[in-house]
């Protein structure tokens, strides 16, 4: 919520109004809404990281279990003890990286997939260091809710219209949007399961729409 983040969501409606409105009519998920999520996952494209996505899924798959094998001998070398104080630490410990493997090979699968179905090398998608993908932040299974926001033939989620598009998108498809509070907050929470997120997104999102309204723009 700081002045230079407000008015640079300000700013974003002012210059792509044309693609937020057109998404708005379509999927009826609110201008400020899409703005904010956007805000929240990338910075409107600030910051999206430079990860290969499928080297990021591979070495979870194949290296994970030896990356945490190494942790925990260093921090016995360090500390004379295992970094889990008991035999039940040690075993969720042992449930969560079977979980994240069987998550990464869900989400290579994924991307695999997508990628063929939208003609793109999956080799050439970058993103974040837990694999999210492009402006808003799309995780491989997600990708199938991607759409061509400006029409031109394909489907890139480091650009804005496909950004917008695909976020509204998943946000009444997924989410079951609604414009009344209570609907939108349960369609941001199936952005991101968190309450402390939703009540970011939905502030910001006010924020910069009175801001926007103030200025008497259209």
């Amino acid at each position: 919520m700081r002045e230079d983040r407000i008015a640079r969501g300000y700013k974003f409606i002012k210059e792509n109004y044309k693609y937020l409105d057109e998404a708005e009519k379509k999927y009826k998920v609110l201008k400020k809404d899409i703005v904010s999520i956007m805000m929240w996952e990338s910075g409107l494209g600030e910051f999206t990281g430079n990860y290969r996505i499928f080297n990021v899924f591979l070495n979870q798959i194949l290296y994970l279990d030896e990356a945490e094998k190494y942790s925990v001998q260093s921090f016995i070398k360090k500390n004379g003890h295992s970094p889990y104080k008991s035999k039940s630490e040690d075993i969720k410990a042992k449930k969560r990286l079977e979980r994240i493997k069987a998550n990464a090979v869900s989400s290579l699968v994924a991307l695999l997939r997508e990628s063929r179905k939208k003609n793109l090398d999956p080799l050439l998608q970058f993103g974040s260091w837990g694999g999210a993908i492009g402006y808003v932040q799309f995780m491989p299974f997600n990708l199938k809710y991607v759409i061509d926001g400006d029409n031109n033939g394909t489907t890139d989620l480091y650009t804005f219209p496909d950004a917008i598009f695909s976020c509204a998108n998943f946000l009444q498809t997924v989410g079951k949007y609604k414009s009344d509070d209570e609907s939108r907050k349960k369609a941001i929470y199936r952005y991101n399961p968190s309450e402390n997120y939703v009540k970011g997104v939905v502030t910001y999102a006010d924020t910069i729409w009175y801001r926007y309204l103030d200025d008497g723009s259209k």
